[in-house]
């Protein structure tokens, strides 16, 4: 049962709480982002990543193609090129 003092959101051992992930702080009261958006962002407070330029993806995973295809097609994140 997760606890109030942990905002119900991670469990409290000897004072101290253990959040479940997606949630961080004192309290478990602060989101947090997976992956730390992958070293290529900023976690914004509602928990959601900012990417770097360059960087894409829900945590900023995939390393953006070149001009972003000049719309002209969708990114091959693994090749790192354009598919038309």
């Amino acid at each position: 049962n997760k606890e109030a003092i942990c905002n119900n959101h991670g469990y409290c051992y000897n004072g101290i709480c253990d959040c479940e992930p997606g949630y961080k702080g004192i309290a478990c009261d602060v989101k947090s982002c997976i992956d730390n958006c992958s070293n290529n962002g900023i976690c914004k407070a509602n928990g959601e990543c900012m990417c770097n330029i360059g960087f894409e993806g829900l945590n900023c995973e995939y390393k953006s193609c070149k001009n972003k295809c000049s719309g002209n097609g969708i990114c091959d994140y693994k090749s790192n090129k354009c598919i038309c």
